[in-house]
């Protein structure tokens, strides 16, 4: 199971924006043609040692890990199915809330003071940077799991 993992926060032309790897950055990028793109897809992995999850990028194989403080999102090399090993612990997430639209947040399970967000204000364009920054409740803080057939 993949999910396209949709931001509340929309373009300047109301398009909305995804979770995308776009190596060496996280960004929030529109679908093309209507269609996701393998970039856009991630997998959950659930780790039973701490309960949080990995998001695995289907495209890459990449997880997205939290960066120290306020700064850009990292990805890093996928290990637990690579290497067998457990992820690094800052690729580690806790995907917490579920608003009446299903928004979610996504914290890092070690630092839970910093969400994933899209960096800037309003209007965001397309290839906006993600960010891990400190919670705002705003809706560049507010994302929803999308089932995608992958």
């Amino acid at each position: 199971m993949y999910y396209a993992i949709e931001c509340l926060a929309t373009t300047g032309s109301q398009e909305k924006l995804y979770v995308t790897d776009s190596y060496p950055e996280l960004t929030g990028t529109t679908k093309q043609g209507g269609q996701f793109r393998s970039s856009q897809l991630w997998q959950a992995l659930y780790n039973p040692n701490n309960g949080g999850v990995s998001l695995r990028n289907k495209e890459s194989g990449n997880l997205i890990a939290v960066p120290a403080g306020n700064n850009p999102a990292l990805l890093v090399p996928n290990t637990i199915e690579n290497q067998n090993k457990l992820p690094d612990p800052s690729a580690v997430l806790n995907i917490v809330g579920n608003d009446p639209e299903g928004y979610r947040i996504v914290r890092g399970l070690q630092d839970q003071d910093n969400n994933l967000d899209l960096a800037g204000n309003p209007p965001y364009a397309d290839g906006v940077r993600i960010l891990f920054w400190t919670w705002q409740n705003d809706a560049n803080y507010k994302w929803k799991f999308i089932d995608v057939e992958a």
